[in-house]
């Protein structure tokens, strides 16, 4: 199984390249129904049906993933319970790895539109998109810190990747990891003594999900699996950790217990379902 920066190639294969311009419209509401198109005695018109708000896509139980249902990876938004699935960015190139900001009202996320991957933060509801990485490395898996005062990122090449940490506004980078392991995708918990990323040693095939004290120190395995555990994050409590895996043959969501026990499967389809997280004010 890959890791680092090719963990996004599985993202590529399903949608080329990705490396065009914006093309498609966000979504709008349904115009009103002309005028002179008569109605039924007796029966009211049905009303357009509302495009969801920022506040709401970002209100409780709200999940952000990327998915290729639509023919490319794009950055979506969806109910803790699989309802009211809603699309955020609508780019020909590939749009991956969202974190919600701490109070709801931006997601990062990583995109390859300007060729490599740099990382990018838009508003809930997919506006006001801005880049905050420009290099010639790529830049990938951000995550808030819990003050969302700073982000944390994995930046690198295929033969070396390491964890960063610079200000939400794109300032003041600082390298935290130099060594010659693939420490990568990193997420603060939230209370922020601890960093949950995933990692592997030079020699192996597959990846794992550790966590780390805020420090650096205390490197322990939460999962063990032969198959690549993947993209992960943490609920609001940090009692569960919710990620991505092969072990089912495709890329499907699971959940477990924020030290490794009760892993759980959430999603069942042949589509590629990646990169979960959950929004301010979600359980447990």
């Amino acid at each position: 199984m890959v890791v680092g920066i090719a963990a996004l190639s599985l993202v590529a294969s399903a949608c080329g390249d990705g490396s065009g311009e914006t093309e498609t419209p966000p979504i709008q509401s349904p115009p009103a129904a002309p005028t002179s198109t008569p109605v039924a005695s007796g029966i009211p018109a049905a009303p357009p049906m509302p495009t969801p708000s920022a506040a709401e896509l970002a209100g409780p139980g709200k999940i952000a993933f990327w998915s290729t249902r639509d023919g490319n990876a794009e950055i979506y938004a969806m109910n803790s319970d699989g309802s009211n699935v809603t699309r955020l960015t609508f780019h020909n190139a590939i749009d991956t790895v969202p974190d919600w900001s701490p109070d709801g009202s931006k997601v990062l996320f990583a995109s390859n539109r300007v060729d490599n991957f740099e990382i990018y933060v838009m508003d809930a509801d997919g506006s006001n998109v801005k880049r905050l990485t420009d290099n010639f490395e790529e830049n990938f898996a951000p995550g808030w810190s819990p003050d969302g005062t700073r982000i944390v990122f994995t930046s690198g090449v295929r033969s070396d990747t390491d964890i960063y940490v610079k200000d939400a506004d794109g300032f003041n980078v600082v390298r935290l990891t130099d060594d010659s392991d693939f420490e990568e995708d990193p997420i603060w918990s939230p209370d922020g003594t601890k960093i949950a990323f995933r990692s592997a040693a030079p020699e192996t095939a597959d990846t794992n999900i550790y966590v780390i004290d805020a420090d650096g120190s205390n490197k322990t395995a939460l999962t063990t699996h032969p198959a690549a555990d993947l993209f992960h994050a943490w609920s609001p409590a940090g009692s569960k950790i919710v990620f991505t895996t092969e072990r089912d043959g495709n890329l499907e969501l699971y959940i477990m217990d924020a030290d490794g026990s009760n892993p759980t499967r959430l999603t069942e389809d042949s589509a590629k379902d990646g990169t979960p997280d959950w929004s301010v004010g979600s359980v447990p």
